[in-house]
């Protein structure tokens, strides 16, 4: 017995419907933050209550890894904003001429992801590594060999000075944005423990989180009222 025009019309739309579902991308292009993966949605609310005149979208890459791609933030560029998995608590910003993409980026590990309490924290790291890209924060690549130690030194020093002048202006933008300013206090204590011993030495790059505690200190005391 032949099947009705109804029977024909449901079996297709539930043909149609399942080959929609099978085809589907696993993550759309979007700036409401409806599609957005888990793991990249507080990424998502801290950057648009920072920067709430930016316009974010999801992107994926070929190996299937999402990251959130952040426009009107960065003069001339939009900045790449992913999470790597690595269970050491870090964060770092690489500027669009050291980048394979072109787009300047900056990597969120797991492990410091696991560490964040609130959206306060978060935004600190992501304004801590934007002052970075901003101010072209970053040395030219020398050989060490060709330096001299006087050379290496200053070199520590401009680059310490440099971590000190992000944290300052990741507690000026969260304050403006009616964010936890001394949420980088909070963070950074907790940090202090994942400190090693080899982190300690003369020719560290990075102050030390003591260090930078201390004068993280000093700034909130001139910045907030």
């Amino acid at each position: 017995m032949p099947r009705s025009l109804i029977d024909h019309f449901i079996g297709f739309l539930v043909w149609f419907l399942l080959a929609a579902t099978l085809v589907s991308p696993q993550f759309a292009a979007a700036d409401d933050g409806e599609s957005i993966p888990a793991r990249l949605s507080e990424i998502h609310d801290a950057i648009s209550v920072l920067f709430p005149n930016s316009k974010l979208e999801v992107k994926q890459k070929q190996n299937a890894a999402a990251y959130l791609l952040v426009n009107d933030v960065l003069a001339g560029s939009p900045i790449q904003l992913e999470l790597l998995d690595d269970s050491k608590p870090n964060a770092f910003a690489i500027p669009s001429y050291r980048s394979q993409s072109g787009t300047p980026r900056i990597i969120l590990t797991s492990g410091l992801n696991s560490l964040l309490i609130n959206k306060s924290e978060l935004a600190f790291v992501i304004a801590h590594e934007i002052s970075h890209l901003r101010e072209d924060h970053f040395s030219p690549d020398l050989p060490a060999i060709t330096l001299t130690s006087s050379q290496l030194r200053k070199i520590v020093q401009v680059h310490q000075s440099w971590e000190m002048s992000a944290d300052r202006s990741a507690v000026e933008m969260l304050h403006r944005r009616g964010l936890d300013a001394r949420a980088g206090l909070h963070l950074l204590g907790r940090l202090h423990e994942f400190e090693s011993e080899s982190e300690h030495t003369l020719g560290r790059n990075h102050p030390s989180i003591s260090e930078r505690l201390d004068r993280l200190n000093s700034q909130i005391a001139q910045i907030l009222p």
